[in-house]
């Protein structure tokens, strides 16, 4: 299926239509209950634009990330906010420049995650570096200008956007 026949598929009937206003209207509604997200990542937001990463401050920054993360409704699972942590204890100059790599490198996003992750590996094969982690990073240093990111979302438009690549 090509990304035209996909369109055509998707917009065939309201039913993007009808999602999006039953989302408008949950959101307006008692049952949702994000706002505290959007609180923790402008303080994140403000605490990281004033910081320089290097090894020094590496460790309270992502203490700081880790003491934000609720545990309930939390932006990425403890464990990977514990073994960031760990890392930065054990490679505090590692992680820094790794965290400035991934903050403000011009490389492609996947690059620059990839090579985190290889770096974390290398230094701890256990560790648990998974795609909400990066998420929360990225949202941490400028929730505008990226999103919280959910997993399986991201499947759904890779997918997408192989399709739309195809012949």
């Amino acid at each position: 299926m090509n990304y035209e026949e996909l369109q055509k598929h998707l917009l065939k009937d309201a039913y993007i239509d009808i999602s999006f206003k039953r989302y408008l209207a949950f959101k307006e509604s008692e049952l949702y209950d994000e706002s505290y997200k959007i609180e923790i990542l402008s303080r994140l937001n403000s605490f990281l634009k004033g910081q320089e990463i290097n090894k020094l401050t590496v460790l309270d920054i992502v203490k700081k990330l880790q003491k934000e993360n609720p545990s309930a409704g939390s932006f990425v699972h403890w464990s990977n906010t514990e073994d960031l942590v760990k890392y930065a204890e054990a490679r505090p100059e590692e992680v820094a420049g790794l965290l400035t790599q991934l903050f403000q490198s011009p490389l492609p996003i996947e690059e620059r995650v990839e090579s985190f992750r290889e770096k974390g590996k290398a230094y701890n094969q256990s560790i648990s570096l998974g795609a909400p982690l990066f998420g929360y990073l990225f949202a941490a240093a400028d929730f505008t200008r990226y999103p919280i990111y959910k997993q399986a979302f991201l499947f759904e438009i890779t997918w997408c956007l192989e399709i739309k690549k195809s012949p």
